[in-house]
């Protein structure tokens, strides 16, 4: 007894590659936590900037995080846009963006 599943006319999730399909997901799903961590290291360290009350070494230490956030938001961007063009490199396909 074999199982038969209903045709549709949608897209197979899996293309030609589905080693491909996973891979560039699971890299996606990283990127994106990663960007979610430094968008919210950005926001910490902007209201412990704002909350320092003239505490110059607070204020030193939260700018130095500041500029590491941003530099990691940065890093975060480059990344997606690496991953997007995986698919486009090693298979000549369409990186959607």
């Amino acid at each position: 007894m074999t199982l038969e599943y209903p045709k549709t006319d949608l897209p197979d999730p899996g293309g030609d590659n589905p080693v491909l399909t996973v891979v560039v997901s699971i890299m996606d799903f990283i990127v994106m936590v990663f960007a979610a961590l430094a968008v919210l290291a950005f926001i910490i360290s902007g209201i412990i900037y704002i909350t320092s009350s003239g505490n110059d070494d607070l204020m030193a230490k939260s700018k130095k995080s500041l500029i590491y956030s941003a530099i990691g938001l940065v890093i975060g961007a480059l990344a997606l846009i690496i991953v997007k063009l995986i698919p486009v490199i090693l298979k000549n396909q369409t990186g959607s963006f």
